[in-house]
């Protein structure tokens, strides 16, 4: 996903580049690294979610909203989730949260999230310190 328009320019840039507002095009087969909003055209998204891959069809906001204001319960979804891959059909899209701040990005910070040691962990903590320090007995 290099193929972007910005500040009113159609260039290619490295997806570590991509900025909120900038507009990308879609194509089959492209992963997004970014979340955003579908502006144009008619895709289908491999979103992955508990290790299962669900195909979503997308539309673009403006249609969604305009369903929306006449159906409540309307289904038609506009946005587009980092981490998910386009199955079919080619669109723009503009960008909304990049980084940490998208949902793959999250999803990552809570993996390396720093947690607490288990009672167990902390147990043999002083259990492998007591060793290292009897070890150091016997071998001075």
């Amino acid at each position: 996903m290099d193929k972007v328009i910005r500040s009113g320019k159609y260039i290619r840039i490295p997806v570590y580049d991509l900025l909120v507002g900038d507009v990308c095009h879609l194509e089959p087969g492209d992963v997004i690294p970014v979340d955003g909003v579908l502006i144009e055209g008619h895709i289908k998204c491999s979103e992955y979610s508990d290790r299962k891959s669900d195909e979503v069809k997308k539309t673009p906001v403006d249609a969604a909203m305009l369903h929306l204001a006449s159906d409540p319960d309307c289904t038609l979804d506009p946005f587009i989730i980092s981490g998910s891959e386009v199955s079919e059909g080619v669109g723009t899209f503009l960008v909304t949260a990049v980084g940490i701040y998208s949902n793959f990005g999250d999803a990552l910070r809570s993996f390396h999230a720093e947690s607490r040691p288990t009672l167990l962990q902390l147990k043999l903590n002083s259990f492998s310190e007591g060793i290292a320090k009897l070890g150091g007995r016997y071998v001075a």
